[in-house]
């Protein structure tokens, strides 16, 4: 399997937390750097499926829509003139995240209904990361189709734009969810990159991305993007992070049962 050129980040805060799914500012401003120093432009997740030949295009994504990537990420992609598709829990708009564990009591806000309207008059795009992250694979087809229509007719109606795709939570999918993800009036789905997924392979509503930590060095992103033993070794360690983010999972299941 190849690199597709689509990375995903998720904070951009230089805020402390027990986790590794945020970059700092200024490590987040070297990635875009290199990136556009080793030649690529950083563009839409549109503009990237829409020219699916051209090599010289990163997608540069951003799961779950905090502020953070307002106040920090937002300047440092301007500086550059790049672009971004940002992925927004729609129930959670200028909200806390309790949707997360939240290891440490941490809480951190996602972005504004003004924030959004001002990213999407900037030229980024604006996607679905469904109503409340909740994982939707072993719902109902009634029930995720709600869903997926209700978070893009909300997302739309505010950013004034087509929101032509949707990141699915924790990347957990199957090919139920896909079909559903067509009916909703969506483009394609967003997924992390398995290690060995066949629907992945054959299917072009799917779009598969490497995910950014806190771990990743600059050479480390350029790996992510390029053939070679670097994006074979962080493909192996996407993996690892996926799997260990069945904890959330697991924990919401358990908030879940004890409501009951």
């Amino acid at each position: 399997m190849n690199p597709s050129r689509v990375l995903v980040y998720h904070k951009v805060d230089s805020r402390f937390e027990w986790g590794i799914t945020r970059v700092t500012p200024a490590q987040f401003e070297r990635h875009i750097r290199t990136l556009i120093g080793a030649g690529f432009r950083l563009v839409t997740l549109s503009e990237w499926f829409d020219n699916p030949h051209d090599e010289n295009t990163v997608a540069i994504t951003f799961d779950d829509g905090y502020e953070s990537v307002y106040q920090h990420a937002l300047p440092i992609l301007e500086k550059y003139d790049a672009k971004a598709t940002i992925f927004v829990i729609s129930d959670y708009v200028g909200q806390e995240n309790h949707w997360d564990v939240n290891i440490g009591w941490l809480k951190f806000r996602h972005l504004n209904e003004t924030q959004l309207i001002e990213i999407a008059q900037k030229g980024h795009e604006i996607g679905s990361h469904t109503c409340s992250h909740k994982v939707l694979v072993e719902e109902d087809e009634r029930t995720i189709l709600e869903d997926f229509k209700r978070s893009k007719a909300k997302l739309e109606s505010l950013v004034k734009h087509e929101v032509r795709f949707i990141a699915y939570p924790f990347g957990r999918f199957n090919s139920r969810l896909v079909q559903l993800t067509s009916q909703a009036g969506y483009d394609a789905g967003c997924v992390f990159m398995p290690y060995n997924h066949e629907l992945l392979k054959s299917d072009p509503r799917l779009i598969y991305r490497q995910g950014i930590y806190l771990t990743d060095s600059a050479k480390s992103v350029i790996g992510k993007v390029t053939p070679g033993f670097r994006f074979q070794w962080s493909r192996f360690k996407q993996n690892v992070i996926n799997w260990a983010a069945g904890g959330t999972i697991f924990v919401n299941s358990m908030r879940k049962k004890n409501k009951s």
